[in-house]
Parts: structure tokens; C-alpha cells; sequence
């Protein structure tokens, strides 16, 4: 089975090469729908200024989840695809939304 090619991203095994600033803590945001994701987004502005911190996006599985990818891309958000997110390890999920969420690596907030 081959992946598509996933981002260079600051998380797992090689992010130390990633990293400009030393990051303590890395947050998942799952966004499910262009309305969890609103949602979604009030969450991480109250954490997004903390430097410690390194937030990364990924879109989990929903019917309505067609324009979202394409939303947080707008946004200049890190996106990781959910093949990726469920294979990596995080030390907190933030959700809008239930779907999915039984697959990540990392202790939810819903």
C-alpha cells in the first residue's frame, strides 16, 4: 500500500529537523464541517499566541467535510491529511465533532 506524499511537518520521529522555536506541547484540530470548524477555530485562538505550542489541523471523515480542507488552506493553517493524523501521536485533539475521533493518538476534547 503507498501514501500520497504526506508534509514535512513539525510532528513525529523527524520534527526536531522541522522546529524553528521549541514547541512543549502539539494540539490536533479536527475540524469536520465547515460549522465544527468555525467552532474549531475560537478553541485554538485562545491557545494559537502560546509559542510553546505547535497546532496542526486535519480534516476528519464527514458528509460534509468537502470545503474544509480548502478553508483552513485559505487560513495558512498547517493541514495534515487524516491519514497522517491517525498515525501520529499528540498530547491533545480538539473537535467540534464525533466522527473519527476513536482512530486518533492523543487524549480529546470535544
Amino acid at each position: 500500500m503507498t501514501f500520497p506524499e504526506w508534509p514535512k511537518a513539525p510532528i513525529g520521529i523527524d520534527a526536531g529537523h522541522w522546529i524553528s522555536r521549541p514547541v512543549r506541547r502539539t494540539v490536533l484540530a479536527v475540524a469536520h464541517s465547515m460549522v465544527s470548524c468555525q467552532r474549531l477555530l475560537d478553541v485554538i485562538g485562545l491557545i494559537e499566541g502560546d509559542t510553546r505550542i505547535q497546532v496542526v489541523f486535519t480534516v476528519g471523515p464527514d458528509v460534509f467535510n468537502h470545503r474544509v480542507a480548502g478553508y483552513l488552506e485559505r487560513l495558512d493553517a498547517l493541514v495534515l491529511p487524516w491519514q497522517q493524523a491517525v498515525r501520529e501521536r499528540f498530547d491533545l485533539a480538539v473537535a467540534a465533532a464525533h466522527g473519527g475521533l476513536r482512530h486518533l493518538h492523543a487524549p480529546l476534547l470535544v
